[in-house]
C-alpha cells in the first residue's frame, strides 16, 4: 500500500548536536569489542541507561554516561541474530522498579522475539531476563505494512483507554510509508506474567506516516520514539539506502513530533555530518536537573570496528 500525502512534510531549521562520547564498555562484549557499535535503542531508569544493539542478544547498562558500561544477561546465544531494535519501560511499581521491554525487528520470522527485564529504581537488573514470543502479533502486523515489517522503536503512552504500547515500523524504501501500531500494553504485561505468546488481538489501531525526506533527497523513516506527558510523541528518524537485512550508506537523521492523534508535527534535521540516530530519551529521564528541552541520543555507525556515539541536542522548547 502506497501513501500519497496531500502535502509533503516540511523540515524546520536544523538542530545542532553535541557529541558526548562513545558507547564504551568496561570489558569486551559478545562480539569481542569493548564497545557497543550497533546501538539500536535506549531506555533510562533511575539515572541509568540501557542500550540494545541489533547485533547482540545482550543489552548494555550504563550507570553513568561518564563511565564505561557493562554487558547484561539477555537472550540465549544462537547463530541467527535476534535484531533487537527497541527498548522501553513497560511498567513501573510503587518502589520505582521497572519492567524493561526489548523487541526484535520482525524483519525475519526468527526475529519475532522480545526480552523482559526487571530493574530496580536505580536501573539495576533484579532477576532473570525473560524471553517473550511476539510471533502471533508480528504475523498480523506484517500484513499491514508497506514493504517489510521492521519494528525500530517502542514507547508506552497512558490515556483514557489505559496503557498503550506504540510500535514504530521503519519503511524500507522512499516509496513506502512508515507506520505506528497502537497496542494494548496490558497484553504484554499478561504475556510476561503467564509466559504465553502475545496475541494478534493486542493490536488496537495503526496509522501510516510519511516523514518526507532530508534536503539531500534521502527519505526518512522511524528509528525510535518516546511518549511525552501531554500525549505527543517525540521521535527520531534516519535515512539510509538499505533493506531490512542489509545496511547502506547513512544519509542523516532528524528529530520530530507526532501529535496525540499521531499526525506529523515539527520535523527538524540534525546538523553536522550524517549520523544514524537509533535511540532517543529525554535528558531529564537521566537527570532531573538537566535542561527541559534537551534530548539524549545514541547512534549506529554501521561499522563494528568503532563504538556508537552518545549525543545530545537542545530543542528550544520544554519537553515536559
Amino acid at each position: 500500500m502506497q501513501l500519497t500525502p496531500l502535502t509533503a512534510p516540511v523540515l524546520a531549521r536544523p538542530v545542532d548536536v553535541a557529541v558526548d562520547g562513545g558507547l564504551t564498555l568496561a570489558a569486551k562484549g559478545p562480539d569481542g569489542n569493548p564497545w557497543v557499535s550497533g546501538a539500536s535503542g535506549v531506555a533510562a531508569v533511575g539515572g541509568a541507561s540501557w542500550v540494545v544493539s541489533d547485533s547482540s542478544a545482550q543489552p548494555a547498562r550504563f550507570g553513568d554516561w561518564a563511565a564505561p558500561g557493562a554487558v547484561q544477561p539477555g537472550l540465549p546465544a544462537r547463530e541467527k541474530r535476534y535484531d533487537l531494535e527497541s527498548i522501553t519501560p513497560l511498567t513501573r511499581d510503587a518502589a520505582g522498579g521497572v519492567t524493561l521491554l526489548s523487541l526484535g525487528s520482525g524483519s525475519k520470522k526468527s526475529r519475532a522475539v522480545g526480552l523482559a527485564q526487571l530493574v530496580d529504581s536505580r536501573g539495576v537488573a533484579t532477576g532473570t531476563p525473560q524471553a517473550l514470543d511476539v510471533a502471533p502479533l508480528y504475523e498480523r502486523l506484517r500484513g499491514l505494512v508497506d514493504g517489510e515489517l521492521n519494528i525500530e522503536g517502542a514507547t508506552v503512552r497512558h490515556g483514557l483507554a489505559g496503557a498503550e504500547l506504540l510500535l514504530f515500523n521503519r519503511a524500507a524504501t522512499g516509496g513506502d510509508a512508515s507506520r505506528v501500531f497502537v497496542l494494548d500494553g496490558d497484553a504484554f504485561v499478561d504475556a510476561i506474567r503467564t509466559g504465553a505468546a502475545v496475541s494478534s488481538s493486542a493490536l488496537r489501531s495503526s496509522r501510516a506516516v510519511d516523514l518526507g525526506q532530508l534536503a539531500n533527497g534521502a527519505h526518512l523513516a522511524f528509528s525510535d520514539a518516546r511518549a511525552l506527558a501531554d500525549g505527543r510523541i517525540l521521535f527520531s528518524a534516519s535515512s539510509e539506502r538499505s533493506e531490512p537485512d542489509r545496511d547502506g550508506a547513512i544519509s542523516g537523521s532528524a528529530i520530530g513530533f507526532l501529535d496525540r492523534d499521531l499526525t506529523l508535527g515539527e520535523l527538524r534535521p540534525l546538523a553536522g555530518p550524517p549520523r544514524k540516530v537509533e535511540g532517543i530519551v529525554l535528558a531529564r529521564d537521566l537527570d532531573p536537573a538537566a535542561p527541559a528541552d534537551r534530548v539524549v541520543m545514541v547512534t549506529d555507525g554501521d561499522d563494528p570496528t568503532v563504538p556508537g556515539e552518545r549525543l545530545h541536542a537542545d530543542l528550544g522548547t520544554p519537553l515536559g
